[in-house]
């Protein structure tokens, strides 16, 4: 009797034990989806509706104190270009040529080429950059334009080194700039130029000695970078 009591309670219980082991799956219920990322603050959504272009052009004018071994200092005002590729998102090459010819007998000209390091421009609306730039430099007298003694100059020939110089430099500097704009900006920056130069008098004996040159420059500029508006769906006018 109690063999067959117990028999008939095992046989009530298996159904519930396996019941128990069984892993129940919903049947036309589908798997929560994740929850969609919340909208961009309306700002940083117009920022990143903007790419700007590789290429940058600036104009700038610039004050200028030079100093020759053997000659007298002197101040002079020009004005500069600035052309700026964008190479990855701190580096940048460049080119310059600038010419200062104002406030002095002698005229200066560069063509510099060389790269800006700087942050990535949509992290900020005003950004530090450091410039390193190798250049070309060629120096006139006033002096070499003048065809008779009707020249006004109140310097004495010569007085600021020999009529025609040329040599090369090396350039280092830094500045700031500040965004208007998407596409417009404001720079300023001081630089130093070191440089060796050869003269020439272009007389029946060339006089071809070699003195040292620095300058010491400060610029004021306009940037321009042109952008592309990035639309929905990826589509870039």
């Amino acid at each position: 009797m109690r063999a067959r009591v117990l028999a008939a309670m095992v046989v009530l219980m298996l159904p519930s034990a396996l019941s128990a082991q069984r892993i129940h799956l919903p049947i036309g219920r589908r798997a929560p989806r994740p929850e969609p990322l919340p909208p961009q603050p309306g700002p940083i959504a117009r920022e990143n509706a903007f790419r700007r272009w590789r290429l940058s052009v600036e104009s700038y004018p610039m004050v200028s104190y030079f100093q020759a071994s053997g000659f007298p200092s002197w101040v002079s005002f020009g004005a500069g270009s600035h052309a700026d590729y964008l190479i990855n998102r701190h580096v940048s090459a460049t080119l310059d040529m600038t010419s200062s010819l104002i406030g002095s007998p002698s005229v200066v000209s560069t063509a510099e080429l060389g790269t800006r390091l700087h942050p990535e421009w949509a992290e900020h609306r005003l950004w530090p950059y450091v410039d390193l730039r190798v250049a070309y430099i060629s120096i006139y007298n006033r002096q070499l334009g003048s065809v008779d003694n009707t020249f006004v100059d109140p310097v004495a020939t010569g007085l600021y080194g020999p009529p025609y110089s040329r040599g090369a430099g090396v350039i280092g500097g830094g500045g700031m700039e500040y965004s208007l704009t998407h596409s417009w900006s404001l720079t300023t920056g001081a630089s130093v130029v070191a440089s060796q130069m050869r003269a020439h008098d272009l007389s029946s004996v060339p006089n071809n000695g070699f003195y040292h040159m620095t300058a010491v420059r400060y610029t004021l500029g306009v940037r321009y970078n042109p952008v592309t508006v990035i639309r929905q769906g990826g589509d870039t006018r």
